[in-house]
């Protein structure tokens, strides 16, 4: 029984030893308690914990959008509306008032849902420097000013706008629609459409898919401003002699087909043209690109020189082995050819140029071997690199209002992690000066003039924190910090940066995870996964919370990420080494990575898998049909034979199949279908519109065909990615049973 007085709590016992044995129990009792809770209350990591409906929101953090306001204010999307603050003081205030905002949509005639609605951000168009957005109310076209509230309306609009973008100058708002330009003038509360030949095969500032995937980075947006507001330039797509390809959905009582004009690698290109259009309508200027074949051109970029003055535009052959930088006047009248960049393989797409005062202009080019900066003397007679060295200038970032310097996004210190540095553009090649200094990622947004600094970064073993910094890197307060993972809830495995032999000798980083309680003495299966395209890293020392590794390392298997050479992203030239081969060296590389695994005292070498979705897909789909290394594979998606993708793509890395029909065939999985070795899980999207499922059937036929046996799951409604928990679970329980855990295996 337990009795207290005023002198405070006491325990009744028969003697003074007892009280004092209870005492000391008492006060051991929290140093115990705290030594022991960790262990004890550790729950087991679950596959509803992370892929089921109990899923853990842990060690992640959602992104935040920002974007610089001026010199000074940037703006954030919050759930509740744009927050405007002050890099200077730290002060955070709304951007606009969303009620009155809303309230003025509200009376010129919007419903109050949709008033609420757009005025929360969801515009059709935003042009932060100037306060205006665009709110589409059915066939009127509403721009308020989020200070001011005016509202002003232009009636007549066309049905279904898309793309829509506010002039600099924010008086006109520019939008496609039926594949036209238009534009619409707030000044003169007109509509006016400037181009009028598209079809259902001809688009006019609306990319056709090949551009839409390989050359605009899955934006359709096709068109560009001219810096002073007067002229658009855009893109024609003429798709009519581009085969078709038709996907049709199984899912449905009445099948539908879907229509999609796409190239296969050696089929016809879509015709495309470059043209310039006054906002205010008249005939349109077409670029003369005469001097190159129709169908052994690609047109993979263009934008506005300075002053509005003309434009800057690149054409690439088909195999895209050089790129040639052109600029052509306004009136299409004066046009030049300022350089040809080629390399040992393919050239990439350098990105926008940046134009110096001078008449000189900053390009990047992988000409070394390396991706680095390039200065190109006004008349295109000089062409000095700007950095070099056994590392890449990943992005420009930012040019100093002096033209002194730039700041540059680049790999000098990590072949694997992104830091920002400052650049002298004073002389020939200066030692770059590190201004982030945190190991790891990051990723630096510079307000104009560079005086300020937004930066995500993180590690491997660091969660993402967001930091403001001066122009100098110093830290001036700490934005946001991003999660752990609960290590003292639930039991995860052990993450550490290992390199891994490749097959030429040298090394590339791989991240394993390994089980909870690992021990060198005993053997592990191991799960090997990547992507393998080239220059696409999935090794980068960067948070990423791994929990489906971790789940895998829970029931006993380490996990291991690699990247072979090709796809390290350590350079160029080691991209290279796939080229007019994919697959071939890549699969080398996979064969050291597996001898070595087969020396370590740890690894249960009878149970090797690998897995890897898109390229991955393929990459292991035709290790298992080249090698005897993999036990298990799960291949996702994949290409089987380089003839059914796209040209775009295809052809920078293998040519054309009349001109590398050796290397088409040393690619292809389905011609090596007969020497299929171990458990083969093929999955695919029925609607998968960018790799096509007949890659996988094809495959199929031809493993039917060699008597092989193997595993095949179809989604009817996915397309290229398939997210879903049946998925999850399909792939969770086939690594269980192929590495040797039937006792994890979920049931159905």
């Amino acid at each position: 029984m337990m009795m207290t007085d005023d002198k405070g709590w006491h325990f009744k016992a028969r003697g003074w030893w007892q009280q004092v044995t209870v005492l000391w129990r008492l006060l051991l009792l929290p140093a115990l308690f705290s030594a022991v809770q960790p262990l004890q209350a550790q729950q087991p990591l679950t596959w509803e914990l992370v892929h089921g409906r109990e899923r853990l929101d842990a060690g992640t953090r959602r992104p935040v959008q920002r974007q610089w306001l001026d010199e000074q204010r940037w703006l954030q999307k919050t759930s509740s509306g744009w927050l405007l603050t002050d890099a200077a003081t730290g002060t955070e205030q709304p951007w606009y008032d969303v009620s009155k905002v809303a309230g003025a949509l509200q009376a010129v005639g919007l419903a109050a849902a949709d008033a609420e609605r757009a005025a929360g951000g969801d515009w059709l168009a935003l042009l932060p420097q100037r306060d205006a957005a665009a709110v589409l109310a059915g066939e009127r076209l509403l721009k308020v000013q989020l200070q001011s509230l005016t509202v002003e309306e232009i009636r007549g609009v066309p049905k279904n706008p898309e793309l829509a973008e506010f002039s600099p100058s924010g008086e006109q708002l520019a939008f496609v629609s039926g594949n036209e330009l238009w534009v619409a003038d707030f000044v003169g509360g007109t509509c006016r459409q400037l181009t009028s030949d598209a079809s259902g095969a001809v688009r006019n500032g609306k990319a056709d898919w090949v551009y839409f995937e390989e050359v605009y980075d899955r934006n359709w947006k096709a068109w560009k401003w001219s810096p002073d507001s007067s002229a658009i330039a855009f893109m024609q797509f003429d798709d009519t002699a581009v085969p078709l390809f038709r996907i049709s959905d199984h899912a449905a009582v009445q099948q539908t087909i879907e229509s999609e004009h796409y190239p296969k690698a050696g089929e016809t290109n879509p015709l495309v043209k470059l043209g310039l259009v006054a906002v205010t309508g008249g005939p349109i200027t077409w670029v003369d690109t005469g001097s190159f074949d129709p169908q052994d051109f690609i047109l993979t970029h263009f934008c506005w020189q300075p002053g509005s003055d003309g434009l800057c535009w690149y054409a690439q052959n088909r195999s895209q082995t050089w790129l040639d930088v052109i600029l052509t006047d306004r009136q299409g009248v004066s046009q030049r050819r300022l350089l040809r960049d080629q390399t040992a393989a393919w050239v990439d797409n350098p990105g926008d140029p940046i134009f110096l005062r001078d008449g000189s202009l900053l390009i990047c080019s992988e000409r070394s071997g390396y991706r680095h900066v390039y200065r190109v003397s006004a008349d295109g007679s000089n062409m000095q690199a700007v950095t070099a060295g056994s590392w890449e200038v990943r992005a420009v970032q930012g040019l100093a209002d002096d033209q002194a310097s730039l700041l540059i996004s680049a790999t000098k210190d990590s072949p694997i992690a992104e830091s920002l540095y400052r650049v002298s553009l004073t002389g020939g090649v200066t030692e770059p000066e590190r201004v982030t200094s945190e190991p790891g990622q990051h990723n630096v947004l510079p307000a104009p003039g560079g005086k300020w600094l937004l930066d995500d970064h993180s590690s491997l073993q660091r969660p993402p924190q967001t930091v403001l910094r001066s122009g100098d890197g110093a830290v001036v307060r700490v934005l946001a910090e991003g999660q752990s993972l609960p290590r003292d809830k639930y039991r995860f495995g052990t993450v550490e940066l290992r390199p891994l032999p490749m097959a030429d000798g040298s090394e590339t980083s791989a991240i394993f995870v390994l089980p909870p309680d690992f021990r060198p003495d005993r053997r592990y299966p191991v799960w090997l996964r990547t992507y393998a395209g080239p220059h696409r890293p999935q090794v980068r020392d960067l948070w990423n919370p791994r929990l489906a590794d971790h789940l895998l390392a829970t029931q006993d298997i380490v996990v291991i990420t690699f990247d072979p050479r090709s796809a390290s992203g350590y350079s160029a030239a080691s991209a290279w080494k796939a080229w007019r081969q994919l697959g071939v060296e890549e699969t080398r590389d996979l064969v050291a990575v597996c001898d070595w695994l087969q020396q370590q005292t740890w690894v249960d070498t009878s149970r090797i898998g690998l897995s890897g979705h898109s390229y991955g897909g393929y990459f292991t789909a035709y290790a298992m049909t080249h090698t005897d290394r993999i036990a298990a594979g799960i291949a996702g998606a994949p290409v089987t034979d380089w003839r059914h993708y796209d040209t775009i793509y295809t052809e920078r890395f293998m040519g054309t199949p009349a001109d590398n029909p050796d290397g088409y065939r040393k690619s292809s999985v389905t011609e090596a279908a007969a020497a299929l070795r171990g458990r083969l899980l093929l999955v695919h999207g029925m609607l998968d519109d960018n790799v096509h499922p007949e890659n996988t059937l094809e495959l199929v036929h031809r493993l039917q065909q060699s008597e092989k046996q193997f595993e095949l799951m179809l989604y009817p409604t996915a397309r290229h990615p398939i997210v879903n928990s049946h998925y999850s679970r399909l792939t969770y329980n086939f690594i269980m049973q192929a590495m040797g855990r039937p006792q994890a295996v979920l049931a159905e």
